[in-house]
């Protein structure tokens, strides 16, 4: 039963006179086209070759743009890493100024309570 299918759904070459047949049908004042060209001496493997050729393609396409957007996402991340440690070297800076402060302030209270007159 394939091989009937095949056959009968498979390419032929027209009947002679064909193109003569069907130009003579088309009305008056058409514009005649030139004979009908091949790609290749097998039109089937031509149109195979294309669809592979796209298809490939598309595949380095899709593949090249989720490696760009994987690169693109780590460099994101490494920056806002180094933001964020850079936050946190200020802030830390900061915090330690002000711990100094709080020292010394403290260091005064208790040398004044110190030097106060008894009572």
């Amino acid at each position: 039963m394939d091989g009937e299918l095949r056959r009968a759904l498979g390419r032929k070459e027209p009947s002679g006179g064909f193109t003569d047949r069907v130009m003579a049908a088309l009305p008056a004042g058409a514009p005649a086209a030139s004979e009908p060209t091949q790609v290749s001496g097998r039109g089937g493997q031509s149109r195979y070759w294309t669809g592979l050729a796209l298809a490939a393609s598309l595949a380095i396409a899709i593949v090249g743009g989720r490696i760009w957007n994987e690169q693109r996402a780590i460099r994101q991340a490494e920056r806002t890493q180094r933001d964020v440690e850079v936050a946190l070297r200020l802030t830390s800076q900061k915090l330690n100024s002000i711990q100094a402060r709080l020292t010394a302030l403290s260091a005064r209270r208790i040398a004044s309570h110190e030097n106060a007159p008894q009572q």
